[in-house]
């Protein structure tokens, strides 16, 4: 039996925590140390040490480096079982794995208010923060970590390929805190003849029916992943104000410090002076800098730096020398900008780092930003020229729309203004490392770079990072309400003090906003997205735009099912698809839903399990997969068939959808064919009182189509 709370392990790797802290609070009020938990508690024990003994059947034994990812794995399964009355391993059956796995995404989503009745733990900060750092950890693994796959070489015998686990890099954070949890029951089952062994009830089951422990996390991954929300109001407002001021004041001052620095250094050592002298005078320089950026009040925002400067990292004081300080505001820059870009363009965080340097003189602009012109010629819009690789065999060029000002106005868009900064505070440091890339990363742990060595990379795990020290420092959310003015449970922030804030979360973000007025916006917002490569903005299908497909799919299906609500509800639909979606959604597994939530709940599970989509447009509402080989479009293009599930937007038209097999209208359609009635017949009027009335007898077709669908929609007569 062991007595120690904690267990301190020698770890040699710079940056890995190696303890496992086995006393914590658990939902009934009990502590895990305690009497009545001692047969979970020793069982957990032999688990986790068996692993760093002899991996067994799991293939692999641990290395102390594991031994964080273990503890939050163990605390997690540990509270669940002591929530659900569970004493020992040996109580765990194929139910209580098959639950544990659907209480997951709350436990990792909400978890305070998955264990709200214990409220002995959700007022405990312990918890929260402890398994917080933990998973935190899994995104400073070491890339060639096998250990969270070799369950896989055991079931199937063969080696996992990295394809298999594929994530985007925003999610791998997300793919880590799931398989941190789900693991745990697999070394379980590699050490059940341990426990045993020591006298203890252990589960003698394959975990989840043997499926590997890549699907099952990839499973839970994805539904996480989906379930994380924008940000409310109340945090993204003052998260991306604080983010401005970096980017269009603060940065003024960082950028003039930063040059004063350098400056400073690079003389002395023109002079032949020793590079000790020369960082003297560099912190000489620091020191004589004047901060001129007004804050709100006025005043200079900051005061000069000393030789000690305390300033916020991670949440917490922090005492930084004059360089060390200079190497913060940098980042601190860096990380505001970047920040700019996620939440205001979308952008994930691998295409920020794809952005290539250089300045265009000619446009006085970033040489990644490309200005054009409006059809019209208005508008002035500002691109942003990258990399994408979501969705894509292997990287290629693509434009994400910036922003727009009015044709000859001087003002640029904040995205913008971040990439200008950006490519300023960079340019030094890029021509120290000799690299190309935008953003470049200061490789020593202190202070700045001095010889090109010591710049490196910029990676999705250090933007993460900086990230996270920005919203800790600049966000405080310990004033916030309980609950957003649109009724979103702000506790979760408040208890987290903002650690729970993602990067990620930015492109689900900047949609919502668009999308704030009202879910009729969908249409303007695809063409809002469709507008990043100049594709026809009619299209529903985004192939340019892989990066947010996820986001967009989750808009469509949402917007699916609110339509075929309304149809239950008593919407009229008129067209060939009319009736039959009608007749369908009257049967009674639909009518007989006791509630509101109910019956959304059942035809979500249809969308879902079929995967329908509607291609909603001004003038109808094309149900192409639930009837493909009556497309009209498909057919005119001889591309009809069972798997040609999108209309061909380059050939369809309103007057070949409206007697379409697959199309549909309803009242919200009317003022399109009102308008085209109008046009086409007065058209036609004109025509015929010229005498050119056979000229125009395309446009008489028209007319009465157009004149045909009001009918049906009860807005004309048939006379």
């Amino acid at each position: 039996m062991w007595t120690d709370f904690v267990w301190r392990f020698v770890n040699t790797t710079p940056g890995q925590k190696n303890n496992i802290f086995w006393d914590f609070l658990l939902p009934d009020g009990t502590r895990s140390t305690d009497k009545q938990n001692k047969v979970l508690l020793e069982s957990f024990r032999e688990v986790c040490w068996g692993m760093l003994q002899d991996g067994g059947w799991y293939g692999r034994t641990f290395s102390v480096g594991s031994a964080v990812r273990m503890n939050v794995g163990v605390k997690e399964l540990f509270c669940w079982m002591n929530y659900n009355g569970l004493t020992d391993l040996g109580e765990l059956t194929r139910e209580h794995w098959k639950q544990y796995l659907a209480d997951l995404p709350t436990l990792i989503m909400d978890r305070e208010r998955f264990y709200e009745d214990a409220q002995s733990l959700s007022d405990s900060c312990e918890n929260i923060e402890s398994v917080e750092e933990a998973d935190e950890y899994d995104d400073t693994q070491d890339e060639d970590d096998e250990e969270a796959r070799d369950f896989d070489q055991v079931l199937k015998g063969q080696k996992v390929e990295d394809d298999e686990l594929a994530l985007d890099d925003d999610d791998e954070i997300t793919y880590g805190r799931v398989n941190n949890r789900v693991q745990t029951a697999y070394l379980i089952y590699a050490q059940r003849a341990r426990v045993h062994a020591r006298g203890f009830p252990c589960c003698d089951l394959l975990p989840f029916s043997g499926r590997k422990l890549a699907d099952v996390t990839g499973e839970i991954a994805r539904y996480v992943i989906k379930r994380i929300p924008p940000l409310p109001d109340e945090i993204s407002h003052p998260l991306l104000e604080a983010a401005l001021a970096w980017v269009d004041l603060y940065s003024t001052d960082i950028l003039a410090l930063q040059t004063s620095y350098l400056d400073a250094r690079t003389d002395a050592l023109a002079r032949g002076v020793s590079r000790a002298q020369a960082t003297k005078l560099g912190r000489e320089a620091i020191a004589d800098f004047s901060f001129t950026a007004r804050g709100p009040d006025g005043a200079p925002w900051r005061e000069k730096l000393e030789s000690f400067n305390v300033l916020i990292q991670d949440g917490h004081d922090t005492t930084y020398r004059r360089v060390e300080t200079l190497r913060y505001f940098c980042n601190r820059v860096s990380s505001a900008a970047t920040t700019v870009l996620q939440y205001m363009v979308g952008l994930r965080g691998n295409e920020i780092c794809g952005l290539e340097a250089g300045w265009d003189e000619q446009e006085g602009l970033p040489s990644c930003v490309v200005r054009k012109y409006s059809s019209s010629g208005l508008l002035e819009m500002f691109f942003v020229r990258g990399l994408v690789s979501k969705g894509r065999p292997s990287p290629q060029n693509d434009d994400w729309l910036l922003g727009c000002r009015p044709a000859g106005a001087t003002y640029l868009p904040p995205p913008v203004r971040a990439l200008c900064v950006l490519e300023k505070l960079f340019a030094p440091w890029r021509k120290l490392g000799e690299r190309t890339e935008l953003i470049v990363s200061f490789s020593a742990s202190r202070g700045v770079a001095w010889l090109p060595s010591s710049i490196g990379r910029f990676t999705v795990g250090a933007l993460r990072r900086g990230f996270k020290n920005f919203v800790l420092s600049e966000l405080d959310v310990s004033r916030l309400p309980l609950e957003s003015k649109r009724g979103e449970d702000l506790t979760a922030y408040i208890q987290t003090k903002g650690r729970n804030i993602l990067p990620s979360q930015g492109r689900k973000t900047f949609a919502a906003y668009i999308l704030d007025a009202r879910s009729s916006l969908l249409p303007a917002v695809r063409q809002h997205f469709k507008h990043y490569s100049e594709a026809t903005t009619e299209s529903a299908y985004y192939p340019t735009e892989a990066r947010l497909r996820n986001e967009i799919e989750a808009v469509v299906s949402s917007e699916t099912i609110n339509f075929f609500v309304s149809v239950i509800q008593g919407k009229k639909l008129e067209g060939r698809m009319g009736d039959i979606i009608a007749k369908y959604f009257n049967e009674e597994q639909f009518t007989s839903a006791s509630t509101f939530a109910e019956l959304v709940d059942r035809v979500a599970d249809v969308v879902t399990t079929h995967d329908l989509r509607i291609y909603f447009s001004e003038y109808g509402n094309c149900f192409i997969r639930a009837n493909p080989l009556e497309s009209r479009c498909r057919a005119a293009s001889e591309t009809i068939g069972w798997g040609a599930t999108t209309p061909d937007f380059n050939i369809r038209n309103p007057g070949m959808c409206a007697g379409c097999g697959c199309f549909a209208i309803d009242s919200s359609h009317r003022i399109f064919w009102v308008k085209r009635y109008e046009h086409y017949s007065s058209m036609f009027k004109r025509a015929l009182g010229a005498g050119h009335e056979h000229e125009f007898a395309v446009h008489k077709a028209r007319a009465d189509q157009a004149k045909k669908v009001l009918i049906l929609l009860k807005h004309v007569n048939a006379d």
